[in-house]
C-alpha cells in the first residue's frame, strides 16, 4: 500500500471508528506523515539513536498511544525498556528474559520478527502468552508489540498501549502501528548502512 493510500485509509477509519473531529483526524494524519519524514531524514544521516526517540515519541503523540516503550536486547538475553513516552517510568519496569524455547509470545516475536497484538477481551483471538515478569501487569491490557531488526538481527522492539485512557486499539491504530514499525525497520537499515555500523546499536 502506498503512503498516500495508507494515510487516506487511516483518516477514513479514524473518522468512522473513533468519532474524531475532522480537524483532529487531519492533525493525526499530518503528524504521522511528519514522523515518517523525520525518520527518513535521520536515516540519511545515519542517526539511529535519534530515530528510535522519534519513533517512540511519534507513536505516543502521532498515533495517540498512552504508553510507549522501546526495549533493547541486552547481555544474557535480557530485554529491557530503554526509552519511554510520555515518560521513562513505565520503561524502567518493562523487562523480561528471552526464552529461546519461544515459550511466550513476546520471545517468539523477538526470535522470529513480526508483531504481537494482545486483545484480552476478544474471544476470537488466540490468547497472548506473556513472560513471567510481565504477566501480572499486562494480563488484561490490550497492547501492540513490534520487533525492530538491523541486518536481519533483532535489536529490540516497541510496545504500545492505551491503558491509561481506556480507548480501544481500533483497526486504524493497529494498522498505523504496523506501518510505522515496518517503515522504521527499513529506514534503520538504511541508517546503519549510511554510517557503516552494520547491525551494531548503542544508546
Amino acid at each position: 500500500m502506498s503512503l498516500s493510500a495508507w494515510l487516506k485509509r487511516i483518516s477514513d477509519n479514524s473518522a468512522q471508528q473513533e468519532s474524531a473531529s475532522v480537524g483532529g483526524v487531519e492533525e493525526s494524519v499530518a503528524r504521522q506523515l511528519e514522523i515518517l519524514q523525520s525518520l527518513t531524514t535521520l536515516s540519511g544521516e545515519g542517526r539511529l539513536e535519534e530515530m528510535l526517540s522519534v519513533l517512540v515519541r511519534g507513536l505516543h503523540d502521532g498515533l495517540g498511544m498512552d504508553r510507549v516503550v522501546f526495549c533493547a536486547v541486552e547481555p544474557a538475553d535480557r530485554i529491557q525498556g530503554r526509552l519511554g513516552a510520555p515518560d521513562e517510568e513505565f520503561a524502567k519496569t518493562f523487562h523480561f528474559t528471552l526464552r529461546r524455547q519461544m515459550a511466550d509470545s513476546l520471545s517468539r516475536a523477538m526470535e522470529q520478527g513480526g508483531f504481537v497484538e494482545s486483545m484480552p477481551s476478544d474471544a476470537t483471538r488466540r490468547p497472548v502468552v506473556l513472560p513471567d515478569s510481565l504477566a501480572a501487569s499486562l494480563r488484561d491490557v490490550p497492547f501492540l508489540f513490534g520487533v525492530l531488526q538491523l541486518g536481519g538481527r533483532t535489536m529490540g522492539a516497541v510496545y504500545a498501549d492505551r491503558t491509561t485512557t481506556g480507548r480501544p486499539l481500533s483497526e486504524s491504530v493497529v494498522e498505523g502501528f504496523r506501518h510505522l514499525v515496518r517503515q522504521a525497520n527499513l529506514l534503520m537499515g538504511r541508517a546503519a548502512a549510511n554510517r557503516g555500523t552494520g547491525s551494531t546499536f548503542s544508546a
